[in-house]
C-alpha cells in the first residue's frame, strides 16, 4: 500500500513540476510577447514615424500648425492619440494600430494615388467621439462664449446625436486645412 501511495505521490509531484514549468515559461513567454509589441508600438507611435510615407506630409505639415501640434500650453497631441484607441487599453490600441498599419502600408506599396480630400471625409465621417472626450471630458468648464456653452451642452446631454459631434463645429482642431490659410482665389476655383 506504501509502495501504491509513493507512485501516486511521485507521479503528481512530477505533474506538480511540469505545470510549474508550464506556467513559468507562459509567464516569461507573455512578459516577453509584452515587451517586445510595447517596444515596436512605442517606436511606430511618433509623428515622425507616421510621415515616413509620402502620403501624410499635407497632413503632417497641417498638423504641426494645428492646436494640438502647436499651443502656449506646450501640450502636443500626436497621431496615435487621435486616431487610434488610447494606449491604456493596450490589446485594443495594438489590434488597432495592426489594421491601420497593414491598411497604410497596402495604400502606400499597392493602392492607388493617395486622395487626401477623400481621407479627410472618411475621417470626418467615421471619427469616433469618445476620442475627443477622453482628453476634454469637461466640456462646460470653459467655454468662450455663451453659444458655446449651449452647443456643448447639447453635446453633453445628446452625445450620440451626428449634429453634435466634435468636429462638425472643431474641423480643424488637429489638421489645419490648407485652404484656411490659403484660400483659393474665387478666379481660380473654376479652373
Amino acid at each position: 500500500m506504501f509502495k501504491c501511495m509513493k507512485k501516486s505521490v511521485k507521479r503528481l509531484w512530477s505533474i506538480a513540476k511540469k505545470l510549474a514549468l508550464g506556467f513559468i515559461l507562459g509567464l516569461i513567454f507573455t512578459i516577453s510577447a509584452y515587451l517586445i509589441t510595447s517596444s515596436i508600438v512605442g517606436n511606430t507611435s511618433s509623428a515622425e514615424f507616421c510621415i515616413s510615407c509620402h502620403e501624410m506630409d499635407e497632413a503632417y505639415a497641417s498638423w504641426e500648425i494645428s492646436a494640438h501640434g502647436s499651443n502656449l500650453s506646450g501640450i502636443t497631441v500626436t497621431c496615435v492619440d487621435c486616431h487610434l484607441p488610447p494606449k491604456e487599453h493596450f490589446i485594443s490600441h495594438v489590434y488597432a494600430k495592426s489594421i491601420a498599419g497593414a491598411k497604410d502600408f497596402y495604400q502606400h506599396n499597392f493602392g492607388p494615388e493617395y486622395d487626401l480630400e477623400f481621407q479627410r471625409q472618411k475621417v470626418l465621417k467615421h471619427f469616433p467621439q469618445k476620442r475627443c472626450t477622453d482628453c476634454h471630458d469637461n466640456l462646460l468648464a470653459k467655454p468662450a462664449n455663451s453659444a458655446s456653452r449651449i452647443a456643448h451642452q447639447e453635446v453633453v446631454n445628446n452625445p450620440d446625436k451626428p449634429e453634435n459631434q466634435c468636429l462638425r463645429c472643431h474641423e480643424n482642431a488637429g489638421h489645419i486645412r490648407m485652404t484656411i490659410l490659403y484660400p483659393v482665389p474665387d478666379k481660380m476655383k473654376g479652373e
